[in-house]
């Protein structure tokens, strides 16, 4: 979605900060090829085991202490490196991060979701800075759909394989999309839907590309399917609000936006369209109280934006880490709040050097 645009479209670049999480959060569970652990230390694995669990809850100082714990008993397991690797991408040590992902495949070459997690370095970096990066993070995503696709085709497949699957194919459309090639990014998604017609962000990311050739009933009709499959998920409802006000049908919109505010009050997307809606359908008073408040929220949002890319510009500063988690908080955004902070107190009594 389009952050600050009168106009305001379902452009997933934009977003990209929340679609990068979530696809790290469904790839975060690399495994390996090779199933025999009977032979690993099980002081080890019980360590392992513990320092998973603290990345799962950000305590990333914690993490990195158990990582190098466990390094002592199984220097060899790739599951090891795999989650050093996302913890270095959580700090933005992009090429750190990259060094743990390789290391992780030099033990095993089949590891799931290592090629996939570099993809998102890439993707990350390109976002903000090297945009020919995106190039790079094609070549590590098409990686990954090979590995997965031999697999599933030569019967080693293992569970789960096929989701993955569908996962890197939407992630190989959004980096599409954000090198304004739409027809490659629909392919993309299209492939990601013939793998798993379940998957709303699919049709959802397939939408935002059809709202933005100005093919709206499609992408109403691919909205719906989105929300139908997931109908909690607050970015697949504000699309779909928004998609009806711009066909005018206000009152048709309110409840999905005002869902889409109730579940992420500080998203001013959410706000502003509401906003708009209300005023649309006759509500002139509210609809002016939220157009008013979304005024607010863009200053918020845009001071969120400048800090974070400070962050970007200088990651091993605890104080900026601190600086931005402070703005997330105030904003509501409290899981990625928790995440900064788990950086900041990570940077200032943790090496996070590789070993």
């Amino acid at each position: 979605m389009k952050e600050g645009g009168e106009k305001t479209g379902y452009a997933h670049w934009v977003s990209f900060a929340l679609v990068v999480f979530i696809s790290l959060m469904a790839a975060s569970c690399g495994s390996s090829a090779k199933p025999d652990r009977r032979d690993v230390d099980p002081r080890g694995a019980s360590l392992l085991g513990e320092a998973q669990q603290a990345y799962r809850s950000r305590s990333y100082a914690t993490t990195i202490q158990l990582i190098d714990s466990a390094a002592t008993y199984v220097p060899e397991l790739p599951d090891l490196w795999f989650l050093h690797g996302l913890v270095l991408s959580d700090l933005y040590r992009f090429d750190a991060s990259d060094a743990a992902f390789e290391k992780a495949l030099s033990f095993d070459p089949d590891y799931r979701s290592a090629r996939y997690n570099m993809g998102h370095n890439a993707f990350h970096q390109s976002s903000y800075f090297a945009k020919n990066a995106y190039r790079d993070a094609l070549r590590h995503y098409r990686a990954e759909e090979a590995l997965l696709h031999r697999a599933l085709m030569d019967g080693t497949a293992r569970p789960g394989d096929r989701d993955a699957l569908a996962s890197v194919l939407l992630q190989i459309g959004t980096t599409y999309a954000s090198l304004q090639l739409p027809d490659s990014a629909s392919r993309a998604y299209r492939r990601a839907l013939e793998v798993d017609s379940s998957l709303a962000r699919g049709y959802a990311w397939l939408s935002g590309l059809q709202q933005t050739a100005g093919d709206l009933k499609a992408a109403l009709a691919n909205a719906r399917r989105a929300v139908e499959i997931e109908p909690a998920d607050p970015e697949h409802r504000l699309l779909l609000g928004v998609l009806l006000s711009e066909e005018g049908r206000y009152v048709e919109a309110l409840p999905h936006l005002a869902e889409a505010s109730r579940r992420e009050p500080w998203n001013r997307t959410a706000i502003y369209n509401l906003g708009q809606a209300l005023v649309g359908s006759g509500h002139i008073e509210d609809g002016e109280a939220y157009l008013a408040r979304a005024d607010t929220l863009e200053i918020l949002r845009s001071e969120i934006e400048k800090s974070h890319v400070h962050v970007f510009q200088n990651p091993q500063d605890p104080i900026r880490w601190e600086n931005y988690a402070y703005l997330l908080q105030r904003a509501g955004r409290t899981a990625e709040a928790k995440a900064a902070i788990g950086v900041m107190y990570a940077l200032t009594s943790t090496d996070t050097s590789p070993r």
